[in-house]
């Protein structure tokens, strides 16, 4: 019995040695918080099209200093934080996840709206728009009623002005 206790223990020491090696010890990056997660996909909105225009970028601060009741001051560190993890990602699901877990559907379709806002406030509709659009309502687990009375609702509310 003594030698399979060996064997065991000295498999054990490999699993753990190779686990160290391919990096498994390093500590689970933490998982994003709701804010945060909200303004990724909207900054995301902002981008799709390859620029975020100062329009565009003012509905994004916009919404987030009111969905979460910010300062002019926390919003843009929020949208600070929200452009570093925006370009260290590969995708966006964890943040979806985030906001899947934390808001209500009905939270959730506010979000599309603001998006579409967004998408609208160059007073063109592009087509990466139009697909980030449609993968961002399945992300948001929307069906597609829900994303077009969004799109509806977000047009338009985009003749209004932000406030600043």
């Amino acid at each position: 019995m003594g030698s399979y206790y060996i064997f065991y223990r000295e498999i054990f020491t490999m699993f753990k040695s190779i686990k160290s090696l391919l990096g498994s010890q390093r500590p689970a990056k933490d998982k994003p918080s709701t804010r945060l997660a909200v303004t990724i996909l909207l900054l995301e909105a902002g981008f799709v099209d390859g620029e975020c225009r100062p329009a565009e970028l003012a509905k994004v601060k916009a919404a987030i200093q009111r969905q979460f009741s910010l300062t002019n001051s926390e919003a843009e560190q929020l949208i600070g934080q929200a452009r570093q993890e925006r370009q260290e990602t590969v995708d966006l699901w964890q943040f979806s996840n985030q906001i899947n877990n934390d808001f209500s559907e009905a939270q959730k379709i506010q979000i599309m709206e603001t998006a579409w806002q967004i998408f609208y406030a160059d007073g063109i509709l592009d087509s990466d728009e139009d697909q980030y659009a449609h993968t961002m309502a399945k992300l948001l687990r929307l069906s597609h009623e829900q994303l077009i009375a969004a799109k509806l609702k977000g047009r338009a509310a985009d003749s209004r002005p932000i406030p600043q």
